[in-house]
């Protein structure tokens, strides 16, 4: 920031707290507000009535900001016209996605980081077992000019090759389909969501909660912004896959689908 000030005589930052993923992540709101402070420098903060995220429906960004943060446990009277679906088997809903592709749609599945990344397309790390067959596919490419082509899609083995959240911020797609793992599990019993680390596969991430002093609401909410990001990428259409059908059940309670 300093830098930025010594070539400006003003900044504007656009700043989502709820997109911080990573405990090291310094970009907040409220630090912005500390440099200012520290540094003499008046600081003025308004909030966005309106956002380009999901195709410019920001009451479905509200909706997940109430189910996830203030712990909604009451169904919203939906006001998007963002079409959610859930689905009960995922190869079903990975030809429904390849047949949107198939139509000229720019689709892409997304996932936790929960399977290790083996960082070769022609291993399918992502495996899940299903009574109606297993599903199998690998993670988006690696190096970054196959990222490029990975993300533009133009090739239908691209939407095989399931993207996570350190490919999913700041972009956005007309559909997507999100396979919601048991890394976050919201428990009836005590009405609050829940974290499992030990499903998490990013050991930078659980190495450096666990060498952390981080309180257990802040590694939480980590997790929440990990979700929530999954969940707004796409324009028209977001179908989705739960491994925990108590969750399942909560989640679309709470958001009418």
């Amino acid at each position: 920031m300093t830098s930025l000030f010594q070539k400006a005589n003003m900044v504007v930052v656009l700043q989502d707290d709820r997109q911080r993923i990573r405990l090291t992540e310094e970009g907040t709101v409220e630090h912005f507000r500390q440099f200012a402070q520290a540094h003499g420098i008046s600081c003025a903060t308004y909030s966005l009535a309106s956002q380009k995220r999901a195709g410019y429906l920001g009451s479905y960004v509200s909706d997940l900001d109430k189910l996830f943060y203030d712990r909604q446990k009451q169904p919203l009277k939906r006001q998007s016209a963002l079409e959610l679906r859930c689905w009960e088997d995922l190869n079903d809903l990975d030809r429904y996605l390849h047949d949107l592709w198939s139509a000229g749609r720019h689709v892409k599945w997304y996932a936790p980081f929960c399977w290790k990344w083996s960082f070769d397309t022609r291993i399918k790390d992502i495996h899940i077992r299903q009574a109606t067959g297993n599903f199998k596919k690998p993670w988006n490419p690696q190096p970054k000019e196959e990222q490029y082509r990975w993300y533009v899609g133009e090739k239908e083995e691209y939407l095989d090759q399931v993207g996570c959240i350190y490919t999913a911020q700041g972009l956005e797609f007309d559909d997507t389909g999100v396979i919601w793992w048991d890394d976050l599990r919201w428990d009836e019993d005590i009405h609050d969501w829940c974290i499992d680390l030990s499903r998490n596969c990013d050991t930078a991430f659980v190495t450096a909660i666990r060498s952390s002093q981080a309180s257990e609401q802040e590694i939480v909410e980590l997790v929440l912004n990990t979700y929530r990001v999954l969940l707004t990428r796409a324009k028209s259409s977001v179908h989705i896959w739960f491994r925990d059908p108590v969750t399942r059940n909560h989640v679309r309670k709470v958001l009418d689908f």
